[in-house]
């Protein structure tokens, strides 16, 4: 099944409950959560690059920037897709 432009998990009586799935992307979710927050301990510094070219300052920040909306679009995707999942159960 596809929401939001995600492949969604089909209900059904023979697969795993929409309970224990919701449970997955939640501690999924969770995970993820806390590693942008971990992740965002780490921002680069301008202290840490004097003795180096400027512009490898800015691309370290740019690198670390683009790592943060990456973990930014996991999230949101598992929000999705329990969306979906929710959408279902709503349905049934």
């Amino acid at each position: 099944m596809s929401t939001y432009g995600l492949v969604v998990p089909a209900l059904n009586i023979n697969g795993t409950s929409a309970k224990e799935l919701l449970a997955q992307i939640r501690e999924a979710w969770h995970g993820v959560r806390e590693a942008r927050r971990l992740h965002g301990l780490t921002i680069p510094h301008g202290r840490d690059y004097q003795t180096v070219d400027p512009r490898l300052y800015r691309l370290a920040r740019e690198q670390h920037h683009q790592r943060t909306a990456a973990l930014a679009a996991v999230e949101d995707d598992l929000e999705r897709i329990a969306t979906g999942i929710n959408d279902q159960m709503i349905d049934h």
